[in-house]
């Protein structure tokens, strides 16, 4: 018969509990999400072609619980996002979301594991 003492377990488990805490209360995602809008913000505003400064003015990012939104407020965003039928559309909203999204998962991924250490 072999028997094979296993240490460690209590000490791994607790990391794991306080991982999925970190997970549950929004933690991991925030943090990444702070880091990933110093990048995705000064992007959305150089795609934006406007002559005036207010719609690019208006382009920030939030957290709303576990949800990040990147957003123009500007009334004007609207039309030169969506396009009208004189204007084609500009989606600077959505072409900033395709080419950062590499970066937010990687931030993420960073902070998963940062949570599991």
């Amino acid at each position: 018969m072999i028997n094979i003492k296993i240490t460690g377990l209590k000490e791994e488990e607790a990391r794991i509990r306080e991982a999925r805490l970190a997970l549950a209360r929004g933690e991991v995602f925030a943090n990444a999400w702070r880091v990933y809008v110093m990048t995705a913000v000064p992007v959305a505003r150089s795609l934006c072609h406007v002559d005036t400064g207010d719609v690019r003015a208006s382009i920030r990012s939030r957290l709303e619980g576990n949800r990040g939104i990147l957003e123009a407020t500007s009334p004007d965003a609207k039309f030169h996002h969506d396009g009208t039928t004189k204007q084609k559309p500009n989606p600077f909203l959505d072409i900033t979301v395709k080419q950062t999204n590499p970066l937010l998962e990687r931030l993420i991924e960073t902070e998963l594991r940062k949570a599991l250490k």
